[in-house]
């Protein structure tokens, strides 16, 4: 399940990843990237990776000039136990990173959502206030980054 955290103070003592270009370009190659990795290419960027070529409206390129928030998705999708950093990420690619089955994931601000009103996620919010949420759709996670939490929301203390 996807752990997202929306403020530093729960990571006291853990290493928050960042620097995300630096990191992917160090660590994904090309035998890193299976369907899954190509899917969210394809849904952050809107290129197709195929044989080693990313494939943009503009010509060929090759993974270190994906986009910041892709390449934070795949590290995310890839490294499931470490703890990424959005600070560099923009929307969309936040928007794909809440819907990962997997990972564990710092995001200072809510996404803007007006693709999906029934976005399906699977993850686990830790806000400052020391609880942990289940979230299984959009509607849940947006309540809880409006200040509120739904009635039928259960709150788990684990």
């Amino acid at each position: 399940m996807l752990t997202i955290y929306t403020d530093e103070s729960r990571l006291v003592g853990k290493e928050i990843k960042q620097r995300i270009d630096s990191l992917f370009n160090g660590r994904i190659t090309e035998s890193d990237i299976d369907n899954t990795a190509a899917q969210l290419i394809k849904r952050i960027d809107g290129s197709e990776y195929k044989n080693g070529v990313v494939k943009t409206s503009v010509g060929n390129t090759v993974l270190q000039n994906l986009s910041t928030g892709c390449k934070a998705a795949i590290l995310i999708y890839k490294f499931p136990d470490e703890i990424f950093s959005t600070r560099e990420c923009g929307n969309n690619a936040i928007l794909e990173i809440i819907q990962l089955h997997e990972g564990n994931v710092l995001i200072y601000d809510k996404p803007f959502n007006e693709i999906d009103p029934m976005l399906p996620v699977d993850c686990i919010v830790k806000p400052r206030d020391g609880l942990n949420y289940t979230c299984t759709c959009w509607p849940e996670l947006w309540r809880y980054w409006e200040g509120g939490w739904p009635e039928d929301g259960i709150p788990d203390k684990r």
